[in-house]
Protein backbone atom coordinates (compact mmCIF):
# COMPACT_ATOMS: atom_id res chain seq x y z
CA UNK A 1 0.00 0.00 0.00
CA UNK A 2 1.42 3.40 -0.97
CA UNK A 3 1.59 5.84 1.92
CA UNK A 4 1.32 9.61 1.67
CA UNK A 5 3.74 10.21 4.52
CA UNK A 6 7.00 8.36 5.31
CA UNK A 7 7.18 6.04 8.27
CA UNK A 8 10.65 6.33 9.70
CA UNK A 9 10.31 3.91 12.60
CA UNK A 10 10.52 0.68 10.54
CA UNK A 11 13.48 2.12 8.61
CA UNK A 12 15.31 3.01 11.80
CA UNK A 13 14.62 -0.43 13.25
CA UNK A 14 15.97 -2.05 10.08
CA UNK A 15 19.17 0.00 10.19
CA UNK A 16 19.70 -0.88 13.86
CA UNK A 17 19.01 -4.58 13.33
CA UNK A 18 21.26 -4.81 10.27
CA UNK A 19 24.06 -2.99 12.11
CA UNK A 20 23.85 -5.35 15.10
CA UNK A 21 23.72 -8.46 12.92
CA UNK A 22 26.67 -7.31 10.82
CA UNK A 23 28.79 -6.53 13.88
CA UNK A 24 28.07 -9.92 15.49
CA UNK A 25 27.29 -12.28 12.58
CA UNK A 26 27.85 -15.51 14.47
CA UNK A 27 24.38 -15.57 16.03
CA UNK A 28 22.52 -14.29 12.93
CA UNK A 29 24.25 -15.65 9.81
CA UNK A 30 22.24 -18.15 7.75
CA UNK A 31 24.40 -21.27 8.17
CA UNK A 32 23.42 -24.64 6.80
CA UNK A 33 24.76 -26.56 9.79
CA UNK A 34 23.06 -24.32 12.36
CA UNK A 35 19.79 -24.48 10.45
CA UNK A 36 19.99 -28.28 10.52
CA UNK A 37 20.28 -28.08 14.31
CA UNK A 38 16.94 -26.28 14.56
CA UNK A 39 18.03 -22.62 14.54
CA UNK A 40 15.29 -21.68 12.09
CA UNK A 41 15.38 -17.96 12.99
CA UNK A 42 18.50 -17.69 10.81
CA UNK A 43 16.21 -17.88 7.75
CA UNK A 44 15.19 -14.32 8.70
CA UNK A 45 18.22 -12.90 10.52
CA UNK A 46 20.76 -14.14 7.98
CA UNK A 47 19.62 -11.51 5.49
CA UNK A 48 20.53 -8.75 7.95
CA UNK A 49 24.20 -9.76 7.99
CA UNK A 50 26.54 -7.89 5.60
CA UNK A 51 30.21 -8.64 5.09
CA UNK A 52 31.59 -5.24 4.06
CA UNK A 53 30.66 -1.58 4.33
CA UNK A 54 29.76 -1.42 0.63
CA UNK A 55 27.54 -4.46 1.03
CA UNK A 56 25.77 -2.79 3.96
CA UNK A 57 25.35 0.57 2.20
CA UNK A 58 23.88 -0.90 -0.97
CA UNK A 59 21.43 -3.30 0.67
CA UNK A 60 20.27 -1.23 3.63
CA UNK A 61 20.04 1.95 1.54
CA UNK A 62 17.68 0.32 -0.97
CA UNK A 63 15.75 -1.37 1.84
CA UNK A 64 15.12 1.95 3.60
CA UNK A 65 13.92 3.50 0.35
CA UNK A 66 11.47 0.64 -0.24
CA UNK A 67 10.24 0.81 3.35
CA UNK A 68 9.43 4.49 2.97
CA UNK A 69 7.79 3.94 -0.40
CA UNK A 70 5.66 0.85 0.19
CA UNK A 71 4.25 -0.51 3.43
CA UNK A 72 4.02 -4.30 3.18
CA UNK A 73 5.02 -5.71 6.57
CA UNK A 74 3.96 -9.25 5.64
CA UNK A 75 6.48 -9.27 2.80
CA UNK A 76 9.35 -8.99 5.29
CA UNK A 77 8.05 -12.13 6.99
CA UNK A 78 7.47 -14.22 3.85
CA UNK A 79 10.28 -13.33 1.45
CA UNK A 80 13.37 -14.02 3.63
CA UNK A 81 12.69 -17.74 4.22
CA UNK A 82 11.70 -18.18 0.56
CA UNK A 83 14.97 -16.67 -0.66
CA UNK A 84 17.16 -18.35 1.94
CA UNK A 85 15.53 -21.75 1.50
CA UNK A 86 15.76 -21.58 -2.30
CA UNK A 87 19.45 -20.70 -2.19
CA UNK A 88 20.36 -23.51 0.21
CA UNK A 89 18.39 -26.07 -1.77
CA UNK A 90 19.73 -25.00 -5.20
CA UNK A 91 23.32 -24.61 -3.97
CA UNK A 92 24.16 -27.55 -1.70
CA UNK A 93 27.82 -26.47 -1.76
CA UNK A 94 27.06 -23.25 0.12
CA UNK A 95 27.96 -23.24 3.80
CA UNK A 96 26.33 -19.90 4.64
CA UNK A 97 24.41 -17.03 3.10
CA UNK A 98 24.06 -13.35 3.99
CA UNK A 99 22.64 -10.14 2.53
CA UNK A 100 19.34 -8.50 1.64
CA UNK A 101 19.72 -8.38 -2.14
CA UNK A 102 17.40 -11.32 -2.86
CA UNK A 103 14.69 -9.96 -0.58
CA UNK A 104 15.09 -6.50 -2.11
CA UNK A 105 14.45 -7.83 -5.62
CA UNK A 106 11.15 -9.23 -4.40
CA UNK A 107 10.23 -6.01 -2.60
CA UNK A 108 10.99 -4.05 -5.77
CA UNK A 109 8.49 -6.19 -7.67
CA UNK A 110 5.85 -5.55 -5.00
CA UNK A 111 6.58 -1.81 -5.09
CA UNK A 112 6.32 -1.71 -8.88
CA UNK A 113 2.99 -3.53 -8.86
CA UNK A 114 1.58 -1.19 -6.19
CA UNK A 115 2.69 1.88 -8.14
CA UNK A 116 1.24 0.50 -11.36
CA UNK A 117 -2.13 -0.21 -9.76
CA UNK A 118 -2.50 3.15 -8.03
CA UNK A 119 -0.67 5.46 -10.43
CA UNK A 120 -1.79 7.19 -13.61
CA UNK A 121 -0.02 8.38 -16.72
CA UNK A 122 3.71 8.71 -16.18
CA UNK A 123 3.55 6.94 -12.81
CA UNK A 124 2.17 3.80 -14.43
CA UNK A 125 4.80 4.03 -17.18
CA UNK A 126 7.57 4.35 -14.59
CA UNK A 127 6.16 1.41 -12.63
CA UNK A 128 6.06 -0.72 -15.76
CA UNK A 129 9.65 0.19 -16.57
CA UNK A 130 10.70 -0.67 -13.01
CA UNK A 131 9.06 -4.09 -13.23
CA UNK A 132 10.59 -4.81 -16.62
CA UNK A 133 13.99 -3.69 -15.37
CA UNK A 134 14.05 -5.84 -12.23
CA UNK A 135 12.82 -8.91 -14.13
CA UNK A 136 15.42 -8.44 -16.87
CA UNK A 137 18.18 -7.84 -14.32
CA UNK A 138 17.37 -10.98 -12.35
CA UNK A 139 17.25 -13.14 -15.49
CA UNK A 140 20.44 -11.66 -16.97
CA UNK A 141 22.44 -12.05 -13.76
CA UNK A 142 21.19 -15.60 -13.30
CA UNK A 143 22.19 -16.59 -16.85
CA UNK A 144 25.39 -14.57 -17.32
CA UNK A 145 26.61 -14.75 -13.73
CA UNK A 146 27.61 -11.07 -13.79
CA UNK A 147 26.33 -8.34 -11.50
CA UNK A 148 24.70 -5.35 -13.18
CA UNK A 149 25.36 -2.72 -10.48
CA UNK A 150 27.80 -4.06 -7.88
CA UNK A 151 30.37 -5.89 -10.01
CA UNK A 152 33.18 -3.45 -9.20
CA UNK A 153 32.60 -3.35 -5.43
CA UNK A 154 33.90 -5.62 -2.70
CA UNK A 155 30.97 -7.49 -1.20
CA UNK A 156 33.14 -9.73 0.95
CA UNK A 157 31.72 -12.97 -0.46
CA UNK A 158 30.36 -14.56 -3.62
CA UNK A 159 27.24 -12.90 -4.98
CA UNK A 160 24.49 -15.51 -5.26
CA UNK A 161 22.51 -14.37 -8.28
CA UNK A 162 20.02 -17.15 -7.78
CA UNK A 163 18.81 -15.28 -4.69
CA UNK A 164 17.76 -12.34 -6.86
CA UNK A 165 15.68 -14.59 -9.09
CA UNK A 166 14.22 -16.35 -6.05
CA UNK A 167 13.12 -13.00 -4.64
CA UNK A 168 11.35 -12.07 -7.88
CA UNK A 169 9.61 -15.44 -8.16
CA UNK A 170 8.63 -15.33 -4.49
CA UNK A 171 7.08 -11.89 -4.88
CA UNK A 172 5.10 -12.98 -7.95
CA UNK A 173 3.86 -15.99 -6.02
CA UNK A 174 2.77 -13.77 -3.13
CA UNK A 175 0.84 -11.53 -5.51
CA UNK A 176 -0.88 -14.58 -6.97
CA UNK A 177 -1.89 -15.83 -3.52
CA UNK A 178 -3.11 -12.34 -2.59
CA UNK A 179 -5.24 -12.13 -5.74
CA UNK A 180 -6.72 -15.59 -5.13
CA UNK A 181 -7.56 -14.69 -1.51
CA UNK A 182 -9.38 -11.53 -2.60
CA UNK A 183 -11.46 -13.44 -5.14
CA UNK A 184 -12.27 -16.10 -2.56
CA UNK A 185 -13.45 -13.50 -0.05
CA UNK A 186 -15.59 -11.79 -2.69
CA UNK A 187 -17.23 -15.06 -3.71
CA UNK A 188 -17.86 -15.87 -0.05
CA UNK A 189 -19.61 -12.56 0.51
CA UNK A 190 -21.70 -13.04 -2.63
CA UNK A 191 -22.83 -16.49 -1.50
CA UNK A 192 -23.62 -15.38 2.05
CA UNK A 193 -25.70 -12.35 1.01
CA UNK A 194 -29.48 -12.95 0.57
CA UNK A 195 -30.35 -13.44 -3.08
CA UNK A 196 -33.06 -11.46 -4.78
CA UNK A 197 -33.65 -13.91 -7.61
CA UNK A 198 -35.60 -16.35 -5.40
CA UNK A 199 -38.26 -13.85 -4.32
CA UNK A 200 -40.46 -14.11 -7.45
CA UNK A 201 -40.49 -17.90 -7.29
CA UNK A 202 -41.41 -17.85 -3.61
CA UNK A 203 -44.23 -15.41 -4.26
CA UNK A 204 -45.44 -17.58 -7.13
CA UNK A 205 -45.43 -20.71 -4.93
CA UNK A 206 -47.45 -18.91 -2.27
CA UNK A 207 -49.97 -17.79 -4.86
CA UNK A 208 -50.30 -21.33 -6.22
CA UNK A 209 -50.75 -22.86 -2.77
CA UNK A 210 -53.46 -20.41 -1.61
CA UNK A 211 -57.08 -21.79 -1.84
CA UNK A 212 -59.25 -20.38 -4.61
CA UNK A 213 -61.53 -17.58 -3.51
CA UNK A 214 -65.29 -18.31 -3.57
CA UNK A 215 -67.27 -15.91 -5.68
CA UNK A 216 -70.07 -14.22 -3.82
CA UNK A 217 -73.07 -13.02 -5.70
CA UNK A 218 -73.17 -9.36 -6.33
CA UNK A 219 -75.67 -7.08 -4.64
CA UNK A 220 -77.50 -6.43 -7.87
CA UNK A 221 -78.11 -10.13 -8.46
CA UNK A 222 -79.35 -10.60 -4.89
CA UNK A 223 -81.80 -7.76 -5.13
CA UNK A 224 -83.11 -9.10 -8.41
CA UNK A 225 -83.76 -12.50 -6.92
CA UNK A 226 -85.57 -11.01 -3.92
CA UNK A 227 -87.77 -8.83 -6.09
CA UNK A 228 -88.68 -11.68 -8.36
CA UNK A 229 -89.59 -13.85 -5.39
CA UNK A 230 -91.79 -11.23 -3.80
CA UNK A 231 -93.55 -10.69 -7.10
CA UNK A 232 -94.43 -14.35 -7.35
CA UNK A 233 -95.71 -14.37 -3.77
CA UNK A 234 -98.09 -11.42 -4.33
CA UNK A 235 -99.50 -13.01 -7.41
CA UNK A 236 -100.41 -16.23 -5.49
CA UNK A 237 -101.98 -14.62 -2.41
CA UNK A 238 -105.67 -13.81 -2.79
CA UNK A 239 -106.69 -10.32 -2.00
CA UNK A 240 -109.19 -9.87 0.82
CA UNK A 241 -112.62 -8.77 0.02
Amino acid sequence: MITSRPRWLPALLLIAAASAASLAPGAFLLEREALGQGEVWRLWTGHLVHHTAWHFVFDVGVAVFLLLLVQRPWAWLVLPPIVGGAVLVARPDLVSYAGLSGVLHGLTVLAGVSLFRQGQGFERFAAGALLAGVLTKALYEGIAGVSVFTGGFDMGAETIYLAHLAGVVGALGMLGVERFAKRYRRSGRANSSPGTSTKPSIARERADSSPPATREPSRSNTSTLCESGSTSQTSLTPSPR
